[in-house]
């Protein structure tokens, strides 16, 4: 979803408000860091419930499959079943051992926390709070903020990114990318052993609905998936690495016979 400058800065998804005093950004920042490092996380409640039956027609799954399609295209994976490729011993084995290395999931439970997390506190969260800065601080220069803040390297990476695509970043969240990832967590969960079919099913359509309801089409969601998967690759230096290959996948996805242009956006996911 795209916001020009003046409802970002009264979006009600923005962590807090944009105020004039520096003094109140830097309080509010360093209470964010405070109160999402790790020892003030209690134990995480799912927002959806993984005992329900859940019945869905070909076309809904069809739609869900796809929310992921950018990544899983991009890794060379299946966006036609459940499962991203054929399952056997040595595919779960792999997978499992993807989840771990990529994500830090080494069983159920943290797949499940993983989950659950990028509902509100993905790489939207701070995104948000990095874009804040640069907009009240405007001359000021990126690694400046990262001085006065005591931000990491990643952040001073993300900064100099949001900074060089200011215009782009004021009009856009990452939403579609943190849910976006929470589907491919669903399949990949799956495909581990981590989750039973019904219950990717249910992950699969909790965001299905959310991103449904907070984007207009596959390109508005497309294009907000591409920008955080960028944003990402920003923080590692992966830039060189991930900006062509995820602007090509978003161009096929998008094209005449891809798999989005195909796929109509207002299905019914059943609830």
């Amino acid at each position: 979803m795209d916001f020009g400058l003046p409802s970002l800065l009264f979006c009600h998804r923005l962590p807090t408000m944009i105020f004039s005093s520096r003094l109140f950004t830097i309080l509010t920042f360093t209470v964010y860091v405070i109160t999402n490092s790790s020892i003030f996380q209690g134990d995480t409640q799912l927002p959806f419930s993984l005992d329900e039956e859940i019945a869905l027609s070909s076309e809904s799954k069809r739609w869900l499959l796809a929310l992921p399609a950018l990544v899983n295209r991009a890794n060379g994976e299946s966006h036609t079943t459940l499962e991203v490729e054929l399952i056997s011993r040595e595919a779960t084995a792999e997978h499992s051992r993807r989840l771990q290395e990529w994500w830090g999931i080494k069983n159920r439970n943290d797949l499940l926390k993983q989950i659950s997390k990028l509902e509100e506190h993905g790489h939207n969260e701070r995104y948000q709070r990095l874009l804040e800065l640069l907009i009240v601080h405007p001359d000021m220069a990126p690694q400046k903020i990262v001085a006065v803040y005591h931000l990491t390297r990643k952040d001073k990476n993300y900064l100099n990114f949001l900074s060089e695509n200011l215009e782009k970043a004021q009009q856009t969240e990452l939403l579609a990318w943190d849910w976006g990832r929470a589907a491919a967590l669903a399949r990949w969960g799956y495909q581990s052993g981590y989750l039973e079919e019904r219950e990717a099913w249910i992950i699969l359509r909790y965001y299905g609905e959310k991103i449904q309801a907070d984007y207009n089409s596959w390109k508005e969601y497309g294009r907000g998936y591409a920008f955080g998967r960028l944003f990402w690759a920003s923080g590692f230096n992966g830039l060189d690495k991930f900006q062509g290959q995820t602007e090509e996948v978003l161009e096929i996805l998008l094209s005449e016979h891809g798999l989005w242009a195909n796929i109509a956006w207002n299905v019914d996911l059943g609830s």
